[in-house]
């Protein structure tokens, strides 16, 4: 009886050590076996590896019946290795960003071409609420496209905040790039700051004339402060997206602290707005050069 038992507990001591396996990637004619980091094995042929990839171990290389073992995890290997097999490769249209990141990064580090290029291309729709990662993934692994296209997301960001994503030679053009979208918003104050001072027409017939002749832009103090600090409200925005529709907001015809009658408030304030998006459209795209 004891014997039995014994018996018993190794054979469920043997079920429970073996290993599982992906039943993706569990090819009968396999010469290589990976193992992932929450230990899930993967059994390829390595001909398929070294077709489609740079970094696996190739047809010339004999791994001695071992299991090669790697950080990643096997839902990021599932993907990763559905790129090197002769069959139709995975979508990854609808990965969450988390995982695509992390296989982006895999087919990078193992050099799975076409791997690399279609993460590339899907993390241009995770621009706008990721861009310090993509950032990070396009300078580490220098894809000067990408970090323009992602940009814009980054440039209202602190410059430092930036920086310290980017590889040195980007440091100069990134700066330059950033002034530039400064710029837009010091001009809009300085405008703003060279309005005349509104004055008070007591009548209806003199605050027409006034318009009439008045050729500058004018306000009252109260308005120009309220507008300088709407234009700094909008230099702190992150967002390029979010800036420009504040950009096209109407505004109220009269602030409730206007004290000028003949102040031009609403009028000053729209051109203010127009020629902010008109810079913002017609701004470059970030560049090396």
């Amino acid at each position: 009886m004891a014997m039995t038992e014994s018996g018993d507990a190794r054979k469920h001591t043997v079920l429970h050590d073996s290993p599982t396996v992906s039943p993706l990637f569990n090819d009968p004619h396999a010469d290589v076996t990976f193992c992932s980091h929450d230990k899930i094995h993967f059994k390829l042929q390595r001909k398929y590896l070294e077709a489609n990839t740079g970094a696996f171990p190739g047809a010339e290389f004999d791994t001695q019946g071992e299991i090669v073992h790697l950080q990643e995890s096997a839902a990021v290997l599932s993907v990763l290795f559905g790129f090197t097999s002769p069959k139709a490769h995975p979508d990854i249209e609808e990965l969450d960003f988390k995982l695509l990141a992390a296989v982006a990064e895999a087919a990078e580090k193992y050099e799975v071409f076409y791997a690399m290029n279609i993460c590339r291309m899907q993390m241009r729709q995770f621009t706008a609420k990721h861009p310090l990662e993509i950032l990070s993934h396009a300078a580490k692994h220098d894809y000067p496209k990408l970090i323009r296209d992602v940009a814009p997301a980054l440039v209202r960001h602190p410059v430092v905040f930036v920086a310290e994503q980017l590889p040195p030679r980007y440091l100069v053009p990134w700066l330059r790039y950033h002034e530039k979208w400064d710029l837009i918003f010091d001009s809009a104050a300085k405008y703003i700051f060279g309005l005349q001072l509104a004055t008070s027409p007591r009548t209806t017939y003199q605050r027409n004339a006034y318009f009439s002749t008045s050729m500058q832009g004018q306000a009252c103090h109260s308005c120009i402060l309220a507008m300088l600090k709407k234009v700094q409200e909008m230099k702190e925005i992150l967002s390029v997206d979010e800036l420009t529709t504040v950009l096209k907001q109407p505004h109220p015809p009269l602030l409730s602290t206007c004290i000028a009658s003949s102040c031009q408030y609403t009028l000053v304030m729209s051109k203010v707005c127009t020629d902010m998006q008109a810079k913002i459209e017609g701004m470059d795209p970030f560049s090396l050069t």
